[in-house]
């Protein structure tokens, strides 16, 4: 192959003026470097949304045996089986202590390694039929450069549970690296790197269709579907399918023997999918809204994507199922009459199956997540560096416009990638202005309004957690699950047993298994609730809250009561062990109330051990404002604490 002279020119790059092998080289590299300046801002970043419960509350990830821990569904309720990532998460915390620095470190850093892989394919498939190295790197910047500053993959690099997303993408574009590679020993390992990839979340289960479809656009694009198909059967082109075969068939064999779930959906949403109709527009309204995150990814961002299903009409459905329809007809189209862009963008549509909510998808009412496009998105990244304008049946005045016209595109849509990627990454930085976004767009969805409300009232933020339950009062009564949260609010502002009467009259409404273990005359420590199909995240943090409102009241045994319930739903949670601790202070048995201390400190990660010795000392000093009721108790803290 003859060296390209310096200043040559390109078909297909818009007539990019390359500046030597060397430089052009160098730019994949800048470009991560960029991307890793425009994303270290999270490395300050707190845990947020799910991030309290793996790394904050629960105690399974720090002090749980390692594999219980990882061969568990990721969240009670779920059929999540997501192994790896759990490994991953249970490693970090057991080296650096939940501090959130080093996750978002692990984050930014898997993204950049996603970036990487995204460039060493597109480098691969302009290689196939362009040999010039210095058009596969300006090839390979354009993908990285599309991918990495996407601004739907903020969720996915910002908030640490978007790791399930962004591990399951590492593995499937090594997989794909190897698999479309010659070598067979590459071959196996891209089988193997297909079962990490399932091992990390399930949207992985696409990767053969995706394979397929990539390696006709990076062998033969322009061959027909029968020729493609026949091609793949024939050795040596049948190993990687194979290697695929096994792969999923022992990703199976231990998923069934791990939890005995291939899926579980969601039956609310079901119930309300019986139609073929809706269901089909559904479908179709769900593939609009990835479709257009990929391609216009400045409006409409944010952690909640509601949607309400009882209200698509038949008209609506009808056109979104027709959308669908068109979606498929891309498809078919692309296998009837293949280019390697329409092949890639095939892929990209192959990909979001798992999140097309073929099968409803657990997650609290939204039609989707960005965080779910970061597979999606890599292959979409690839499509766009496919574009060959060299074979486009143009005019000769508009050919040669086409580079300037096309490069300007790509700069403003970056650069306009790079300020939402500015202005976005700061509403991640904790649970406070995550929710306040939340609420902004969606102030009467019931989830936001919970979720800031306990957002502000952990943050000690009152005013803000009264404005969102005065909002949400003047719409008509309270739905149950904000009437925890107000029922918190009342007690820290002085009227503790308004706020226990609130969240009573919740609990009158809810299903409680924990009655059914006292009726039986068994003590709740000695039983056990089988999480996997009774989340019971509410009652917790009801339970919680009226330990809280007792407490208060100095009603310590029914606080003791509460906490004991509260710590049934979830052993591992350290709050009802806190507060538990603060109700034995309350009857005057000072060495009780030091060993259940103790416990729940154990209990919460280092860092916030001692916010929980401020909370303490707040509560005793509270107590002793009447020592006469715990002589006990408070001649300890005149004793340990300074006046």
């Amino acid at each position: 192959m003859q060296p390209e002279p310096f200043g040559s020119k390109t078909p297909g790059l818009g007539g990019f003026v390359f500046m030597g092998r060397r430089l052009s080289a160098l730019l994949p590299f800048l470009v991560l470097l960029a991307i890793g300046w425009c994303y270290r801002s999270t490395f300050g970043f707190d845990y947020v949304w799910d991030d309290r419960a793996f790394f904050l509350i629960s105690t399974d990830l720090r002090e749980g045996k390692f594999l219980s821990v990882i061969s568990a569904p990721v969240l009670a309720g779920t059929a999540y089986f997501r192994p790896l990532v759990m490994a991953s998460f249970v490693g970090e915390l057991r080296w650096a202590g939940g501090d959130p620095y080093w996750s978002h470190v692990v984050n930014v850093a898997i993204h950049l390694v996603n970036t990487a892989l995204v460039g060493l394919l597109a480098f691969r498939l302009r290689r196939s039929f362009d040999p010039r190295r210095a058009a596969g790197w300006i090839v390979a910047t354009l993908a990285m450069t599309f991918f990495g500053f996407h601004p739907a993959l903020i969720e996915s690099v910002a908030w640490i549970s978007g790791r399930f997303d962004l591990m399951v993408t590492t593995f499937s574009l090594i997989a794909l690296l190897l698999l479309s590679s010659s070598s067979r020993t590459a071959v196996w390992l891209g089988g193997l790197a297909f079962f990490t990839a399932l091992l990390c979340k399930e949207m992985a289960v696409t990767l053969p269709v995706v394979l397929f479809l990539l390696l006709w656009a990076l062998r033969r694009p322009d061959s027909s579907l029968r020729e493609a198909v026949v091609a793949s059967l024939r050795p040596p082109q049948l190993w990687p399918y194979l290697a695929l075969v096994a792969a999923g068939l022992a990703y199976l064999g231990l998923r069934f023997f791990s939890i005995g779930a291939a899926l579980r959906n969601d039956p609310t949403l079901t119930a309300l999918l019986a139609s073929p109709l809706i269901h089909a527009g559904f479908i179709g309204k769900t593939f609009a809204f990835y479709i257009k995150t990929i391609i216009w990814p400045f409006m409409g961002m944010g952690p909640l994507h509601p949607v309400d299903v009882a209200s698509i009409g038949s008209a609506e459905a009808a056109g979104a199922a027709a959308f669908l329809l068109l979606c498929l007809g891309f498809v078919a189209f692309s296998l009837w009459r293949p280019t390697r862009v329409r092949l890639l963008a095939s892929a990209v549509l192959v990909s979001l199956l798992p999140v097309a909510n073929i099968v409803p998808l657990m997650i609290v009412g939204n039609i989707g997540h960005e965080r779910f496009l970061v597979l999606p998105l890599a292959l979409a990244a690839l499509a766009v560096a496919s574009v060959d304008t060299s074979r486009w049946q143009v005019s000769a005045m508009l050919r040669s416009r086409l580079p300037l016209l096309g490069g300007l595109a790509f700069v403003a849509w970056t650069a306009v990638s790079v300020m939402n990627l500015q202005v976005t990454l700061p509403l991640w930085r904790n649970d406070l202005s995550l929710w306040s976004w939340a609420y902004a767009q969606n102030p009467d969805a019931p989830f936001a309004q919970y979720s800031l409300a306990g957002a502000a009232l952990r943050s000690r933020d009152n005013d803000i957690a009264r404005e969102v339950i005065t909002r949400a009062e003047k719409n008509g009564p309270l739905p149950l699950r904000l009437m925890v949260p107000y029922g918190q609010y009342l007690i820290r502002t002085g009227q503790p047993q308004a706020g226990v009467d609130k969240v009573t009259e919740a609990l009158s409404k809810e299903i409680l298994p924990h009655r059914e273990v006292e009726a039986a005359g068994l003590e709740l420590e000695d039983a056990m609730l089988h999480r996997q199909t009774f989340p019971g995240w509410t009652l917790i943090y009801a339970y919680i809250t009226l330990a809280e409102g007792h407490n208060a009241l100095r009603q310590f045994k029914e606080a003791e009561h509460d906490a004991k319930i509260a710590s049934f739903y979830q052993r591992d949670n350290p709050v009802p062990q806190l507060y538990r601790s603060f109700a034995i202070y309350g009857q005057d048995r000072w060495t009780d109330g030091e060993a259940a201390f103790q416990k729940a400190r154990t209990m919460y990660v280092a860092a916030v051990q001692p916010e929980a010795d401020i909370i303490r000392e707040s509560f005793l000093r509270q107590l002793c404002t009447k020592p006469e009721e715990t002589p006990a108790v408070c001649r300890q803290v005149s004793r340990i604490f300074k006046p």
